[in-house]
């Protein structure tokens, strides 16, 4: 609610408490939200949104957050730069239906980036 000014005042700083203390206690949802407000520097510092968001929540299952991790991998930002492991996590993602996964997944296939070039 503080991150969408439903209801509250907007209040990024307050968002920020309330997701931290949800993304602690295990809810995926919460911690992708910290890390899209880490990676938006919104409420905090800006950081490495991805791999935050992706190693907080990408472990349980949460496809945004798979994504977003492979991302974080694929452009080298919290972490070296890892085709493979972009690859991979797009591929977790793209199992659940995660359509931008498997839109990046297919790109990782045509350049040959983490995984054989298919044409």
């Amino acid at each position: 609610m503080y991150d969408d000014g439903r209801g509250v005042p907007r209040d990024y700083a307050e968002a920020v408490r309330w997701y931290r203390m949800a993304a602690e206690q295990g809810n995926a949802r919460a911690q992708f939200s910290l890390g899209s407000m880490y990676d938006h520097g919104e409420g905090l510092p800006r950081t490495t949104p991805r791999l935050f968001a992706g190693t907080a929540s990408g472990g349980t299952g949460n496809a945004d957050a798979q994504n977003s991790l492979g991302l974080g991998y694929e452009d080298g930002q919290g972490a070296p730069q890892d085709h493979a492991e972009a690859a991979r996590w797009y591929r977790k993602a793209a199992e659940q239906g995660n359509a931008g996964a498997q839109f990046n997944l297919a790109l990782s296939y045509e350049q040959g980036q983490g995984c054989r070039r298919t044409t």
